[in-house]
């Protein structure tokens, strides 16, 4: 079936198109799925690294300017992102219980603010997930106090996702207990104390590096 326009040199077949759309669709969400497990495989591999290091490495490279500018990202993204989780579950009780109880209250009443709230953490993960896919890419194991927070935030990004990809919601929820279970081997292999040593060495380092 052919449908014209008021352009008489636009044509398109209605037949063909939405199924062109349609693909696109199913693409774009196949792309992000393939990105998603990507980043965890990528997380998991820098674990790896990490563990296995030299024992006589320092593990603190010299600076690499696009590295750099993406942590500083990171670290932008990631302060404002978990401002909206602590503004969301601001009770201190289960993260993935408040955010539930938010959702239902704009579906419910469409109370504006809980509105305005969950659209920032949304923009909040999209930032903060966006620059966790660039970092996964680099050297991330070189910065074990970063790889412990991208973890971290990767398991509430995923709970987030849950409620706000209805579509993937099996898939995100597989994906957070994944992290979850990294979470806990990269909590083993880099306590805090051995996060506060690390910076201290840093700090002593000579400027080439």
């Amino acid at each position: 079936m052919k449908c014209n326009s008021e352009l008489p040199y636009i044509e398109f077949d209605t037949d063909e198109t939405l199924p062109l759309w349609y693909n696109f669709n199913i693409q774009k969400k196949i792309t992000e799925l393939s990105r998603q497990v990507r980043t965890y495989l990528k997380c998991k591999e820098s674990t790896i690294l990490y563990r296995f290091r030299t024992n006589n490495s320092n593990y603190l490279v010299k600076n690499n300017e696009k590295l750099q500018k993406n942590i500083n990202l990171f670290d932008r993204n990631a302060s404002t992102f978990l401002r909206a989780c602590r503004k969301i579950n601001e009770l201190g009780e289960d993260f993935e219980n408040s955010l539930e109880f938010f959702i239902q209250k704009v579906n419910s009443v469409g109370d504006k603010d809980s509105r305005t709230l969950i659209s920032e953490l949304f923009q909040g993960t999209l930032d903060v997930m966006l620059i966790i896919h660039q970092l996964s890419e680099q050297e991330l194991h070189h910065y074990p106090s970063h790889l412990k927070l991208v973890v971290e935030l990767m398991r509430k990004v995923c709970v987030v996702l849950m409620y706000a990809k209805e579509w993937a919601s099996e898939f995100y929820e597989e994906l957070g207990k994944n992290y979850s279970q990294l979470k806990k081997e990269v909590r083993s292999l880099i306590p805090d104390r051995v996060l506060e040593k690390k910076e201290m060495r840093q700090k002593k380092l000579p400027e080439e590096f």
